[in-house]
């Protein structure tokens, strides 16, 4: 960085410090988000037990959605082989290649990173919202995601609160789960 900033100015270093910073915090809130689905769930469980709340929340294990694990006598069954094993890698094939263009896209210096969250804005919202609610289709809702998702995603981008906005929107989130159902 010492070299590019004596080659194109001192900005670089600026820019090249915060595109770092906002690197970083981007791909720990999303470790922190998707870490803490489970987390969530329960409180969650917890909370309607103790308060008048809808029966839409029902206790969930925190690997509810790796439910399709392989055991031994899966192997001898034909449809594994057509139907399980080929869609298993073209979905694969799909996150790696999302995951791909989210990465090149970050390393566009500060706007790249902005445009993953946008891209990725729906998602955060279904993760603070109905991560609560397992089950619920993901298109059902995608606006009301796409909307929370960008504000609370924005929210995340800035470094030094980025953990309270974490708490602050996954309460709201549970505020406004309580009010609409």
């Amino acid at each position: 960085m010492v070299l590019f900033s004596i080659v194109f100015g001192p900005g670089v270093a600026i820019v090249g410090t915060l595109h770092s910073i906002l690197h970083v915090n981007l791909w720990a809130m999303q470790w922190l988000r998707n870490s803490c689905m489970s987390t969530k769930r329960r409180l969650a469980v917890k909370i309607s037990r103790l308060e008048d709340f809808p029966p839409l929340m029902h206790p969930v294990s925190s690997n509810q959605y790796i439910d399709n694990t392989l055991h031994p006598r899966d192997l001898g069954h034909l449809g594994f082989w057509i139907n399980d094993l080929p869609w298993a890698g073209g979905k694969l094939f799909v996150l790696f290649s999302w995951t791909v263009i989210k990465c090149l896209t970050s390393f566009i210096p500060i706007v790249g990173l902005f445009a993953v969250g946008f891209l990725e804005s729906s998602t955060t919202g279904w993760q603070y919202c109905d991560s609560l609610r397992p089950g619920v289709g993901y298109y059902e809702d995608f606006a009301k995601f796409k909307l929370f998702g960008l504000c609370s995603g924005m929210l995340d981008m800035i470094p030094i609160v980025s953990g309270l906005t974490f708490t602050t929107n996954s309460i709201g989130c549970g505020l406004m789960m309580k009010h609409e159902y």
